[in-house]
């Protein structure tokens, strides 16, 4: 009988030990992998040559810029039809596997990634035979903020004109509805990429989440309040053919209630013979009398106040001194 408890106890406690050793988790850092001491550095915008002897780690490292929100595009370029397997991986200073990509051979391979500021990273490249090979690290200033604390604002009727920096750029804008519906639309310029755009409300509830697939513009139409203000944001998509750097670039344009004149661009002319204001919209010229009226202080040469209104879609008042020249 004591022998079989013993046997018992030999049991579970073999039980107890073999679950623990199953959950609890092994910590490996992949930094220790390789000769990581001597990583090869990487300057920003230039391509490193480099070779990797059989079935070895080559590791490379860079340091991000000062700026803000800047996409980087790292990547790898090989021509050796023989080599099977090769991978690419990013890592930060921490050991973390940031991505991890297949490398194909004769083609720019490479990942878009968005990265700390001032930060070291570690590329690290494995081949199964002897290769040469390119890597190369970009990066690629993003003009409209991913992030919706810098979202730039939309004005009703005032097309704006973006460029998707890369594939997964999200670029965010805002703006307030002017009516009880809004109609946004939204075009891209090559046919052969994708774009997704959502409208969500100051809740976070979604309005409007739909794919553009070619060059043809899309309009939508969503209930909105008027006073409140709302979030667009454009992303592009990768194409399920093919890898591209660049999504392309597109127009977005919202129409809730009337439009402020202050946001059209204006051309004028002021002499003697001619005092006349052009308004427009992008690149369409506004039509005087309907769109918006022109009074004009004076005709005689010297010091005059303009006074240009919106009117019927369009509201708003500016006001301008101008010169009126002599013969």
């Amino acid at each position: 009988m004591k022998l079989f408890k013993k046997v018992l106890s030999g049991i579970t406690l073999l039980a107890v030990v073999s679950t623990l050793l199953a959950v609890t988790p092994v910590s490996v850092n992949a930094l220790t992998e390789g000769d990581i001491d001597n990583s090869q550095l990487i300057t920003i915008g230039e391509k490193l040559k480099s070779s990797v002897a059989d079935d070895s780690v080559t590791w490379f490292k860079f340091t991000t810029s000062s700026t803000k929100e800047p996409w980087y595009r790292i990547g790898c370029i090989y021509k050796d039809e023989s080599n099977y397997g090769p991978h690419m991986y990013l890592y930060n200073e921490e050991g973390e596997e940031l991505f991890e990509k297949g490398i194909n051979d004769g083609v720019d391979n490479f990942n878009h990634i968005k990265l700390d500021p001032n930060t070291t990273y570690y590329v690290r490249i494995n081949f199964a035979e002897n290769t040469d090979y390119t890597v190369y690290v970009d990066e690629i200033k993003d003009d409209i903020s991913d992030n919706e604390e810098n979202a730039v604002s939309l004005f009703s009727g005032i097309k704006a004109n973006g460029k998707f920096e890369c594939v997964n750029d999200a670029d965010t804008y805002t703006f307030s509805a002017g009516s009880s519906k809004t109609t946004i639309s939204a075009s891209l310029k090559y046919k052969d990429n994708r774009a997704n755009i959502k409208v969500f409300d100051e809740d976070g509830q979604s309005l409007l989440s739909e794919f553009i697939y070619d060059a043809t513009p899309k309009t939508y139409t969503i209930n909105t309040v008027k006073g409140q203000k709302y979030s667009v944001i454009y992303s592009a998509v990768e194409p399920s053919f093919d890898i591209v750097k660049y999504a392309g670039t597109y127009t977005l344009t919202v129409k809730s209630g009337s439009s402020d004149i202050k946001y059209l661009a204006m051309d004028s002319v002021f002499n003697k013979a001619t005092q006349d204001v052009y308004l427009f919209n992008g690149k369409v010229r506004l039509t005087k009398g309907i769109d918006y009226t022109v009074s004009v202080g004076r005709i005689s040469a010297g010091k005059t106040t303009v006074t240009i209104k919106g009117k019927g879609t369009y509201t708003g008042t500016i006001t301008k001194t101008c010169y009126v020249a002599g013969n």
